[in-house]
Formats: C-alpha cells, structure tokens, sequence
C-alpha cells in the first residue's frame, strides 16, 4: 500500500493504494525523477482509483506543487484517474485547471485508466 510507481514507456503511472500520505507520494516522485541515469520527459498518469483516503484540497496542492519540483522531467500531460464516487471532484478539478495553467501542463479527469492512457497517447501523437 501507499504510493508506487511504474514506467512505461513515456508515461510514469503512479498508484495510490490504501491510506497513503503526501510524503510517500514525494518519494515515489523522487524515486521516479531524481535518477541522474535518465534524463527522459514522461507524462504523468496518477490512478487514485485504490487510494482509501481522499486528500483535502490543500494536500493536493502539495501533490501538484510536486509537479513542478521536476517540472523539467514532466511533459506537458498529466491525467488523475479517480473512483467516481469521490467527494468535491468538481472542486479538484477546478483546483487542477488553474494549476495548469500556472505550469501550462494540461490536466485531465477520468474514472477509468484506459481512457487517461489513450487522451496521453493521443496528446503525444499531436
């Protein structure tokens, strides 16, 4: 559980599982971004989908504000996939916007993670 991360290809997908906190989702960025060995850009899938715990909106302040801590390795796509059911999603997603337009990184909201990997995909064939 907590936050884990996998390469594929150019998209990092990060997976928040369980009760998961700020400073495990900051490792897994760490872990994922600070290598000195690649120096590639990946765009950025997070699936919140088994995440038990629903951040309030200053914690996923902290999240995007991680963004820009490896703004350099970070394309210009992130896609949040989330349980549909989730509280102030509207507000998330609003919060997201302005975010974006801060880092000029589009931001995207989705409930299931093969749509988030195709709108990815779909923005890197562009």
């Amino acid at each position: 559980m907590g936050v884990t991360f996998e390469k594929e290809d150019h998209i990092v997908v990060f997976t928040l599982a369980g009760i998961n906190t700020v400073e495990q989702a900051d490792e897994a960025f760490r872990e994922a971004f600070g290598s000195p060995d690649d120096d590639r850009v990946y765009s950025v899938l997070v699936d919140a989908r088994l995440s038990l715990r629903h951040r309030d909106l200053s914690e996923v302040s902290v999240v995007a504000e991680l963004l820009t801590t490896y703004r350099k390795r970070i394309g210009n796509k992130c896609a949040l996939v989330m349980d549909e059911k989730r509280p102030k999603s509207l507000e998330l997603e609003r919060r997201l916007a302005g975010f974006s337009l801060r880092e000029k990184i589009e931001f995207a909201l989705f409930y299931d993670i093969a749509s988030a990997k195709d709108w990815i995909e779909e923005l890197s064939d562009a």
